[in-house]
């Protein structure tokens, strides 16, 4: 086992015990998905099925049910005698995250109707954004930021879509991760989620999709240099 895979195992051993809260392979999903996103497992690191089960305490059988709901998430990806693995994502892939995320995003702000707009969670995620990057903790800035669009969608009050962005954030949050470093293009980001908001709180819809449009190509072109 490699010394990244011990350090991602001995982290996961801790999320034993949340496992009473929920069913069985929804919750090791659940608990995989949250390791993989932040980061604990590395796009391309194999999801060794012995020490995972031993560490969560679950049968074979519950994780390779959990692994195959990832896999319907594009998380991971199974390769036939090999194992499973943190899905890489790349350039088209990339591309392709990013005009879901203009279709959904946008829509949600394009049908707002008239203000004051509903912001507390979209204002949340901003400041927890600032905190983090006043700590330098570049991890939970990521996350920060994916709740801050996050918050974007659901102004949409569509639980579909909601869902779905929340997929497509999970799915670029593993491009971010093979970045050489990530911490520039994460950092980045809050100007324009600033600018988002300060759109938003005047009222102005129309005005923030526009910011949003800008800020989306932006980010779109950061990191499709960054994966070269």
């Amino acid at each position: 086992m490699t010394t990244s895979s011990a350090t991602a195992l001995s982290k996961i051993r801790t999320d034993r015990t949340r496992l009473e809260r929920l069913s069985a392979v929804d919750r090791v999903a659940q608990l995989l998905r949250e390791r993989i996103i932040q980061g604990h497992f590395a796009p391309g690191m194999r999801l060794p099925e012995q020490e995972i089960c031993t560490a969560l305490g679950v049968s074979r059988n519950t994780l390779r049910e959990s692994f195959r709901l990832l896999t319907r998430e594009r998380i991971v990806e199974q390769h036939l005698n090999k194992g499973t693995f943190v899905r890489t994502i790349g350039p088209n892939d990339i591309a392709d995250l990013y005009r879901a995320r203009h279709i959904i995003e946008c829509a949600a702000l394009r049908g707002l109707g008239h203000p004051p707009f509903r912001l507390d969670a979209v204002e949340d995620a901003l400041r927890d954004s600032e905190q983090a990057a006043r700590e330098r903790d570049w991890a939970g800035r990521a996350t920060a930021d994916m709740c801050f669009h996050q918050a974007i969608a659901d102004l949409a009050k569509c639980r579909r879509a909601s869902e779905l962005i929340r997929r497509v954030l999970a799915e670029l949050r593993l491009a971010v991760h093979a970045i050489d470093a990530p911490h520039h293009f994460i950092e980045s980001q809050l100007t324009g989620d600033r600018e988002i908001l300060a759109s938003l709180r005047s009222g102005n819809a129309k005005e923030s999709e526009r910011r949003l449009t800008a800020h989306l190509d932006h980010s779109l072109r950061q990191l499709l240099n960054a994966h070269g």
